[in-house]
């Protein structure tokens, strides 16, 4: 049925989120100073448009190539998960709104 059909839509969007969640936790044990609000200028950034042209790092596709070991991974799981994501999302708000 239709709500079968959207709670597996569901559970496949979130089990793919934990996949490829990023670094959260990275900077959740940084405190932030009392004086430096999400508004405030920082003064290495003034007068800058934006980052220098080399200064950007490249974002890798598939994120767990880094952090799994070769015999571990399914790279045809990742492709998959990645491709499908959007569209599982958009048919999950689809049904939510029409079913």
């Amino acid at each position: 049925t239709m709500g079968e059909s959207a709670v597996l839509a569901a559970a496949a969007v979130g089990v793919t989120s934990l996949i490829f969640l990023h670094r959260r936790t990275d900077s959740a044990g940084q405190e932030i100073p009392y004086d430096r609000t999400v508004w405030s200028l920082s003064s290495r950034g003034v007068g800058r448009p934006g980052p220098e042209p080399g200064s950007t790092r490249e974002r890798t596709w598939l994120a767990a190539g880094r952090s799994l070991a070769p015999e571990h991974r399914s790279v045809v799981f990742e492709v998959l998960s990645r491709l499908i994501f959007h569209p599982i999302l958009i048919l999950s708000v689809y049904l939510l709104f029409c079913a």
